[in-house]
């Protein structure tokens, strides 16, 4: 699953079973359909999966991340995006409860290079029932 891109080879790199997801060998196949669609995506894409939101992304979304990475990757998102959290806890409920959500050109003051830094993202988030 994901090839030689370097969150490919990161993704066998984590033991899993430390996290809400338990080991690979035993990820449904939901997560692991999704999770090797984000990693050969070229365009950046991030999955929030389970309670916690672990993370799991692309090549293409670490220059999102930032000097986030490679720490985010494998770990909750309200870890890493605390700061955002105010922005993002609203629209996680939603899409919770089902509802798909997309915007355009949504301002996140993100720190991820060690100063706020005013951020601009069109994304699409949906809930995927297991």
């Amino acid at each position: 699953m994901g090839g030689g891109s370097e969150t490919g080879k990161l993704i066998h790199e984590i033991d899993w079973s430390k996290t809400e997801l338990g080991a690979m060998d035993h990820w449904n196949q939901i997560l692991t359909s999704m999770t090797s669609l984000v990693l050969t995506s070229t365009h950046p894409m991030a999955l929030w999966w389970g309670q916690s939101h672990i993370l799991i992304y692309n090549d293409g979304y670490i220059p999102v991340a930032g000097n986030k990475h490679p720490t985010a990757f494998g770990d909750t998102a309200k870890r890493h995006y605390d700061e955002l959290w105010p922005t993002l806890e609203p629209v996680i409920e939603d899409v919770m409860k089902g509802e798909s959500v997309y915007t355009e050109d949504s301002f996140l003051l993100m720190q991820r290079h060690g100063y706020p830094e005013e951020t601009y993202f069109t994304w699409y988030s949906h809930f995927i029932h297991r």
